[in-house]
C-alpha cells in the first residue's frame, strides 16, 4: 500500500523537481567558494560530476528494556565527601593528637583527717607543637597512683580550652576522694584523651 503512495505522488509531482537539480559553485573574493543551486553571477561553474549520496544507517529504537538485552545504565553515584582524619596528612586533615605534648607533671596530695577527704592535684603544662593548628579543646585523663600501686587508684578527666599553634600552658587537674587505708605520695600518668582541631 505504501509503495502505491509513493508511485502516485511521483506520477502527479512527475521526475522534474528531482531531475533538475543542479549544484553551482562560484569563487569569492577571498579565494574561498559558495555553492548554490542556481549560477551567481561572475566566476561560477556548474558541478557535472558529483559524488552519490550515501543514505545514514538507520538504527531502530528499541522498544523495551528485554529488546536491547542489557539493563539501561544508570548514573554513577557521586563520590563521598572526603572526611577530614586526625594524622592522615592530608590538607585537609588536623593533626594527630600527639602534637599536644604533656611535660613538667608534678603530683601532689593533700589529705584532711578532720574532713576524711584526700585531695590529689597533678600540675602540669601542655604545649601545642602544630604551628597552623589550634586545639579548640584538648582533654586528658589522670591516673593517680602510690608508688607501691596498692592503695590509691583513682582516675580523674578534665579538658582545656583554646590552646593555640605553638602555645604552650600551665594546667591542673584535681581528684578528691576519701582518704586511703595507708596516707602516702601520689604518682600521676598524663594521658591526652581527645582533641577538638580547628584552623
Amino acid at each position: 500500500m505504501r509503495s502505491i503512495i509513493v508511485l502516485l505522488v511521483i506520477f502527479l509531482l512527475g521526475p522534474a523537481p528531482f531531475a533538475g537539480a543542479e549544484i553551482w559553485a562560484c569563487k569569492k573574493g577571498d579565494g574561498g567558494e559558495i555553492y548554490s543551486d542556481h549560477s551567481l553571477g561572475g566566476n561560477c561553474r556548474k558541478l557535472e560530476k558529483l559524488p552519490e549520496l550515501i543514505p545514514a544507517p538507520v538504527t531502530p529504537v528499541p522498544r523495551s528494556r528485554e529488546e536491547t538485552g542489557r539493563e539501561i545504565l544508570q548514573p554513577r553515584p557521586a563520590e563521598p565527601e572526603q572526611t577530614p582524619v586526625a594524622g592522615g596528612g592530608r590538607k585537609i586533615d588536623p593533626p594527630s593528637y600527639d602534637m599536644v605534648t604533656i611535660h613538667d607533671v608534678k603530683a601532689t596530695p593533700n589529705y584532711n583527717g578532720a574532713l576524711g577527704t584526700a585531695v590529689y592535684q597533678a600540675d602540669m603544662r601542655l604545649m601545642n607543637e602544630d604551628p597552623d593548628w589550634t586545639a579548640a579543646e584538648v582533654c586528658v585523663e589522670v591516673h593517680f597512683r602510690d608508688p607501691p600501686k596498692i592503695f590509691i587508684d583513682v582516675q580523674q578527666a578534665r579538658c582545656l580550652e583554646g590552646l593555640k599553634s605553638l602555645e604552650d600552658r600551665a594546667f591542673t587537674v584535681v581528684y578528691i576522694g576519701t582518704i586511703p587505708a595507708k596516707v602516702s605520695p601520689v604518682e600521676a600518668d598524663v594521658r591526652v584523651s581527645s582533641v577538638k582541631w580547628v584552623k
